[in-house]
């Protein structure tokens, strides 16, 4: 006899029961719709990609990237977003991609940080990217993909927050702030929601000399006048995003190094989940591939992160798949059964079969633990009379029908 092997996970790696995966799913399937609506087309791409090809795109965020060499002795990773391979697809197939390109992609991503309240190391994104736009109409359509997936989703209290990145590029050459300072300064802000106003002004200080200090605070503190932001809002306006759902906020600068523009973060007020999704433009990174300048522009909602709030919220999870359970009364009416099943299943009807032979008491148990509402007999008596028993699991009533008028009873309900 072999060794026995614990069940366990990774740290900061998630198994998903069938109750969560159905919302899980339903995340997905309603990014997917909007996605589709807006106009975008799905792409994929591998999940290992050459280490060259993520790093040097992430600032301090690259040590985060799960790295090794392969059965070849070549240097690969696990990708760290989305965004980057976008960047390597676009230049690797520009000759065959018709711009403007509008994309999405759905699919899981890793990072070796500290796993928290609906951080993991294995999660997944839905983004939405518009390359080879420079209008900030691109970027108010990103916008706009937060408020259509949360407003379906039923998501309650969000809120979209919007800057742009020259703001502070302007801030730092007035306050003439070498890269690196800049590169610390931003990132510094970008945890200010996390880490507090006290950590961060220490934190500043230590990258800032004192009249910089005071010139970024003065700059946080005050109001912006922006064009760029002004513009974006008329764009919004002609979206039908509503004003109170966004806000424009100076603190909000995303992290990684490759923004360039107007970036912008969704979250949940008094919630201790953290942005649910962000994004921005990125009108260089394309540009590290190809040495060709492209604009770009894209959005990501993080799904697991985003299940776990709507979970908190109380959300109503979805009904169950399977509609009907095909009962199992004993071995001489199982291919009898099995035909019941198959013509459930052609009419469109999400039906299973209980394999074993069970008191019924039991195999109702199982129907309503699944919440499965309606179960189908046939025994001596449905057979005598060329029917079949319905019974409403809910309600607990039954009649004995033909199987047409089942059949069509149960499409209706």
């Amino acid at each position: 006899m072999t060794d026995r092997v614990e069940p366990r996970t990774l740290k900061g790696f998630k198994d998903y029961l069938p109750e969560e995966e159905r919302l899980r799913l339903k995340i997905i399937d309603t990014c997917r719709e909007v996605f589709e609506l807006y106009g975008f087309l799905p792409t994929s791409t591998p999940a290992l990609e050459y280490l060259e090809t993520l790093t040097q795109k992430y600032g301090e965020d690259e040590k985060l990237i799960y790295n090794f060499k392969d059965r070849g002795d070549r240097d690969v990773g696990l990708r760290y977003d989305l965004t980057v391979p976008l960047a390597r697809l676009v230049s690797q197939y520009q000759n065959e991609i018709k711009f403007p390109f509008r994309r999405y992609q759905i699919a899981a991503v890793w990072r070796a940080e500290n796993p928290q309240k609906g951080r993991f190391r294995e999660f997944t994104q839905a983004d939405a990217d518009i390359v080879g736009v420079e209008s900030l109409s691109a970027d108010a359509e990103c916008v706009a993909l937060y408020y259509e997936i949360f407003k379906r989703l039923g998501v309650e209290n969000f809120k979209i927050r919007i800057n742009s990145r020259k703001v502070f590029d302007k801030l730092a050459q007035e306050l003439k702030l070498g890269t690196e300072q800049t590169a610390g300064a931003i990132r510094i802000i970008d945890k200010f929601d996390k880490i507090g106003q006290e950590e961060a002004d220490r934190l500043l200080e230590e990258v800032l000399n004192e009249e910089q200090f005071k010139g970024v605070k003065k700059f946080l503190q005050e109001d912006s006048d922006f064009s760029e932001l002004d513009e974006l809002k008329k764009y919004l306006d002609g979206l039908g995003v509503p004003n109170d759902v966004y806000v424009f906020d100076k603190k909000i600068v995303r992290g990684l190094d490759y923004y360039s523009g107007m970036v912008f973060e969704a979250s949940v007020s008094h919630s201790d989940f953290g942005s649910l999704g962000g994004g921005g433009r990125y009108d260089s990174l394309v540009e590290k591939f190809s040495n060709k300048q492209v604009s770009a522009v894209g959005m990501s909602v993080g799904v697991d992160r985003l299940l776990g709030l709507m979970l908190q919220q109380g959300t109503k999870l979805p009904i169950p798949a399977t509609k009907v359970l095909v009962m199992n009364l004993g071995s001489e009416f199982v291919e009898k059964s099995l035909e019941i099943l198959n013509q459930l299943r052609t009419a469109g009807i999400a039906s299973e079969y209980f394999y074993d032979q069970k008191d019924l008491d039991k195999q109702f148990k199982y129907a309503e633990a699944l919440n499965i509402p309606y179960a189908v007999l046939i025994g001596d008596e449905e057979m005598k009379k060329n029917g079949v028993t319905v019974r409403d699991l809910k309600k607990r009533e039954q009649e004995t029908i033909k199987l047409p008028e089942a059949v069509n009873i149960l499409k209706k309900s």
